[in-house]
């Protein structure tokens, strides 16, 4: 959660048919220096899941290097 509401960057990607899905990029804490990347689908009915949290990899490190993805 903390990742999530102190995100360095973050970007809708494709997911399910029906859902918003986003990933974002932050610390997992105020502490640590090293960053997450969580994805998180916004369902149908308000609710949300989160279904993949791990260290950043490259696939997302655009997001805080103001590079374009690709």
């Amino acid at each position: 959660m903390y990742a999530i509401t102190h995100a360095q960057g973050q970007t809708d990607i494709d997911g399910l048919a029906g859902e918003t899905t986003r990933v974002f990029v932050g610390p997992p804490n105020e502490i640590d220096e090293f960053l997450l990347e969580v994805i998180v689908g916004h369902r149908p009915g308000g609710y949300f899941v989160v279904f993949h949290a791990n260290y950043l990899t490259d696939k997302f490190r655009y997001l805080i290097e103001g590079g374009s993805h690709g």
